[in-house]
C-alpha cells in the first residue's frame, strides 16, 4: 500500500483558521491617530481572507484516490475524475483541479501546494505527482 501524500501547505491551513485573529490583531494594534482606518482595515483583511484563503483545501494523495477536506467535511475523490489541474503563483503556490463530476466540494477545488523550505517554489516530490496526474489525464 503507498504512502499518503500531503499535497496540500499545512502551514497554510494553520493561516487558514487563525488568519482572522491575526488580520484583527494587526488592525487594532494600528497607529490610535489613524482610528478611521482599523475598521477598513478590518473589513478588507477579512474580504481578501474569505475569498482567497478561505475556500483552500487540504489535499492528500492516498493511492488513486485525492482526499480532499475542509474544516467540516472531507471526500474521496478518484484520480479519474479529474478534467483538468494546473498550478501558478509566485509567492504561494495554488493549485486548482476541475473534476468531470462534481464532488461534494462542486466541480473546482484549491489548495495552496506544498512549498520548498521557505516558499522557493513547489516541492520537488509533490511536482512530480501533480506532473504524474496531469500526463495521466491527458
Amino acid at each position: 500500500m503507498n504512502k499518503p501524500i500531503q499535497l496540500s501547505d499545512q502551514r497554510v491551513s494553520i493561516l487558514k483558521y487563525f488568519a482572522p485573529i491575526i488580520i484583527t490583531f494587526i488592525a487594532l494594534n494600528w497607529n490610535l491617530t489613524n482610528g478611521f482606518f482599523v475598521p477598513i482595515i478590518i473589513i478588507a483583511g477579512l474580504l481578501y481572507w474569505s475569498v482567497r484563503i478561505l475556500p483552500l483545501k487540504n489535499v492528500v494523495l492516498e493511492g488513486e484516490y485525492l482526499v480532499i477536506s475542509s474544516f467540516l467535511k472531507k471526500d474521496r475523490v478518484l484520480i479519474k475524475n479529474i478534467k483538468d489541474l494546473n498550478t501558478r503563483g509566485w509567492s504561494m503556490y495554488i493549485t486548482r483541479i476541475h473534476f468531470k463530476k462534481p464532488t461534494s466540494f462542486g466541480k473546482t477545488i484549491i489548495f495552496s501546494t506544498m512549498q520548498r523550505g521557505l516558499g522557493t517554489g513547489v516541492s520537488d516530490r509533490v511536482q512530480d505527482v501533480l506532473t504524474q496526474i496531469k500526463e495521466g489525464i491527458k
